[in-house]
């Protein structure tokens, strides 16, 4: 799994994390985290990703697809400059 870029950091409305699915075969991501440094951290519900596959991770509340994820946060949650880091469980 790779971060690709993040949009919007500071910005509720606009921010977004592109992750990219790399190595082969599926991948679950249920139970991964992406967190800053200062200890902002999502949690990846049930999803699965298929080799090449990608998602987007919104900080803002929204409805959920196979490629896009929302938080649901009342307030932004990236600054610019900010190292983000996925985990998985």
């Amino acid at each position: 799994m790779k971060i690709e870029t993040v949009i919007g950091p500071g910005d509720l409305q606009n921010e977004v994390v592109f992750l990219k699915r790399t190595g082969s075969g599926n991948l679950s991501m249920q139970g991964w985290t992406l967190q800053d440094e200062r200890g902002n951290c999502y949690t990846f519900p049930a999803l699965e990703l298929f080799e090449g596959g990608a998602v987007q991770v919104y900080t803002s509340a929204g409805n959920d697809t196979p490629i896009e994820l929302h938080w649901g946060r009342p307030t932004a949650a990236w600054r610019s400059g900010s190292r983000l880091t996925i985990r998985d469980p």
